[in-house]
């Protein structure tokens, strides 16, 4: 900053080192001396139209939209960015001084044309969008997730519920893989189609632990209706499958399909801090006795109770009916999600879980004269990189552990996990931006830009807590 100012001050008409300065001023947070080094440039030079749009937008974020629109009330503003940029914040101007209109037909007359933009300006483009059709839903998201490190216990706990024998060595090297792919096109503001594809292994590489790995797949499908930021309703069909790697007496295969679910689920969207979900189907086991009528139902909350900390609370009941009635239950289901800043961008994740599941019917049925209660819970925590174009790093220790009124079912697991998280999302698809030049100035917008939490979204998290769904005896 300090080698800039002799350089403005000999030269106040030049407005790319008038806009070196601001943005120095800007970046250390003093918005106001920016604002002041633009005013000096422009009294030089009252036609840099593209200045004219920078010293707006910090006047916006100062709270002064009149002296901003007044700033933009141009008749020649230039080349087609620059008059896009000042079309969108023209309309941000209104639409914070509570009018919808200006905004609404703008956005929709940039996707409609072949218009160009700056790079930077897609950022206040999606923030406008996002504050006028009261949605930030993308159009495509997707979520990569690998793991590899060490299991003490990779057999028991797995969803057939297997028992280790003292013969066999339950400690293995581990590797898993978690992914989401959600589609959500642009159709209508208040009714979009959306579609989801999971794709879920855990890979166990011990002798004795590997009949035990796993593979699951998902998809859902549905429809998308209302506003996020007033309710939005989602009505979706899922499907489910899993994989086992062992086989039974029933086929030759080295692996087998243990369990497919079909279920219709809703999920409602009150207010951006809140989200109610529930669901109903059939789930079915190739283990006769366990094939179930299961429905659920749950409560999400998100909060910050800090700069840049972010608190999920899940709670959520269900009940099942299966087809042997000592497999027909019902239980409730807690997990808390903290995420808290580390220096340098990086951040600390923790994740704390308790299942409680009840089988009324199902005294004798397990060896025991009472019925089965099962508890699980499971702790999680570990740090993580800064973000890098969306992808993370983070080292990651987990315990979990089950208690049980069938002593055979009780396990204990200490896992300790080194981790890759990549996500990526784009919600401005189809907008035309221009090539710029190396010498060509950003302007950041500190908006609409989807900042990397490092977090998962809360349908996300309940997948990849699979008991959360399936109950304490199905236990990811």
């Amino acid at each position: 900053m300090q080698a800039i100012k002799p350089a403005f001050h000999a030269n106040p008409q030049q407005g790319a080192i008038a806009r070196l300065l601001a943005q120095a001023y800007h970046r250390s947070g003093n918005d106001l001396w920016a604002l002041r080094t633009l005013w000096e440039h422009l009294e030089a030079s009252p036609d840099d139209y593209e200045s004219r749009t920078w010293a707006a937008w910090y006047l916006i974020g100062m709270g002064d939209l009149e002296q901003a629109a007044l700033l933009l009330d141009i008749s020649e503003p230039g080349a087609d960015p620059l008059n896009q940029r000042r079309e969108l914040l023209v309309a941000l101007i209104a639409a914070l001084s509570g009018d919808r209109g200006p905004g609404v037909e703008i956005i929709r007359s940039i996707y409609r044309s072949s218009l160009p933009l700056f790079p930077e300006d897609k950022a206040l483009f999606s923030y406008l969008e996002s504050v006028l059709n009261g949605s930030t839903a993308e159009s495509i998201y997707l979520r990569l997730l690998l793991s590899t490190g060490y299991s003490t216990n990779a057999i028991e706990g797995t969803p057939e519920e297997a028992t280790a024998s003292s013969a066999q060595q339950t400690s293995s090297p581990i590797s898993l893989l978690d992914t989401v792919l959600l589609w959500e096109p642009r159709v209508m503001t208040a009714l979009r189609p959306l579609a989801e594809a999971r794709l879920k292994a855990t890979l166990p590489t011990a002798h004795d632990a590997w009949p035990h790995a796993m593979f699951s797949s998902g998809a859902r499908i549905g429809l998308a209706l209302g506003r996020q930021s007033a309710l939005e309703t989602r009505l979706l069909y899922s499907a489910e499958l899993l994989v086992l790697n062992d086989g039974d007496d029933y086929s030759d295969s080295s692996s087998r399909l243990f369990m497919e679910a079909h279920r219709l689920e809703a999920e409602l969207y009150p207010a951006p801090w809140m989200q109610v979900f529930g669901g109903a189907g059939r789930r079915v086991y190739r283990e006769w006795a366990r094939t179930r009528t299961e429905a659920d139902m749950g409560l999400a909350l998100l909060a910050s109770p800090a700069d840049e900390w972010n608190l999920t609370v899940v709670v959520s009941g269900r009940a099942y009916a299966a087809r042997n009635e000592a497999y027909s239950g019902y239980g409730f289901t807690g997990i808390t999600r903290l995420g808290t800043p580390l220096p340098m961008g990086g951040m600390f994740k923790a994740v704390g879980m308790l299942i409680w599941d009840r089988y009324p019917d199902s005294a004798n049925y397990y060896g025991v004269e009472n019925a089965r209660t099962d508890s699980l819970g499971k702790l999680q925590a570990g740090p993580w990189t800064p973000a890098f174009k969306g992808l993370r790093a983070g080292l990651t220790y987990t315990w979990r552990g089950r208690r049980s009124t069938v002593g055979e079912y009780e396990f204990t697991e200490h896992r300790l996990l080194a981790e890759l998280r990549w996500h990526a999302e784009t919600r401005t698809r189809g907008l035309n931006t221009i090539q710029v030049s190396t010498e060509h100035q950003y302007l950041a917008f500190d908006v609409g830009q989807q900042k990397d939490s490092g977090l998962d979204r809360v349908q996300d998290l309940l997948r990849q807590e699979e008991s959360a769904r399936r109950g304490s005896t199905c236990a990811d």
